[in-house]
């Protein structure tokens, strides 16, 4: 069973690497339920990502890459033909919101959203947002 009704299984070929030293390895990506799970071809899982933390590193043309959100080390791509498992875990991590952007967000974004925060206009998950964005511009 996996998390998207009309697949009883869902698997593709992917390259993983566990760290951003390693060799990428060939692989099998499953969908589950509520995971990922990138096993070996002799079956033996290597690991579990859970899906609410699936996070996409770039957009466009070319392999579809991610990562387990907060270890952008860690990265599992799947090939452009891979497109059913891609579009999957699109639709569920989008749902989520799992897309990261590539770039900080403009000045002027983090001054809207400091003045809306401070103005008590965001809503609770949104001012979780901005403090984050805050901090990371502030960092650049």
């Amino acid at each position: 069973m996996t998390a998207l009704k009309q697949y009883q299984r869902l698997e593709a070929s992917g390259l993983w690497r566990p760290e951003p030293d390693a060799e990428r390895r060939e692989v099998i990506v499953s969908l589950g339920d509520a995971s990922l799970t990138i096993s070996e071809f002799s079956g033996r899982a290597l690991a579990h990502w859970s899906l609410a933390a699936v996070r996409r590193a770039n957009r466009g043309p070319g392999p579809a890459i991610y990562h387990p959100d907060g270890d952008p080390g860690e990265t599992l791509e799947l090939a452009e033909d891979e497109t059913t498992m891609i579009e999957a875990i699109e639709r569920l991590t989008n749902a989520q919101g799992g897309w990261l952007p590539a770039r900080s967000p403009s000045p002027t974004a983090v001054e809207n959203c400091e003045a809306k925060s401070a103005l008590g206009t965001l809503p609770p998950r949104a001012k979780d947002a901005a403090a984050e964005t805050t901090a990371t511009a502030a960092e650049t």
